[in-house]
């Protein structure tokens, strides 16, 4: 499994903006941190005791590029980019499953 950086494509990157965006209509907030452990170098938001980030993924058999949300809750592994990954799913979802999405790694649902 692999990170990757899909600045080049609109749709992936409004996705993740979505998923930001839902973060925070959840009750996360943004954070000073910006990940660094990989190329997509995207805001952490800090939900109770727990940080999320939303990136993606490429399995090395795959073409398809996956949507994930990654958690951890430590401060200083945020900043290193060094999350769990709690959910990966495909980024042609509806916005109604995008959030499902969220309120499930949040634990809302």
């Amino acid at each position: 499994m692999e990170n990757i950086s899909i600045s080049g494509d609109d749709r992936i990157e409004k996705k993740l903006k979505f998923l930001e965006e839902t973060f925070i209509k959840l009750g996360a907030v943004e954070t000073e941190i910006i990940s660094q452990g990989d190329d997509s170098q995207r805001k952490v938001f800090l939900k109770g005791d727990r940080y999320y980030k939303a990136g993606t993924l490429k399995f090395p058999d795959f073409e398809e590029i996956y949507l994930v949300i990654s958690c951890t809750d430590e401060e200083k592994y945020a900043h290193l980019g060094i999350m769990d990954d709690v959910d990966a799913f495909a980024y042609n979802l509806t916005d109604y499953e995008l959030e499902e999405k969220v309120r499930f790694a949040f634990g809302i649902d």
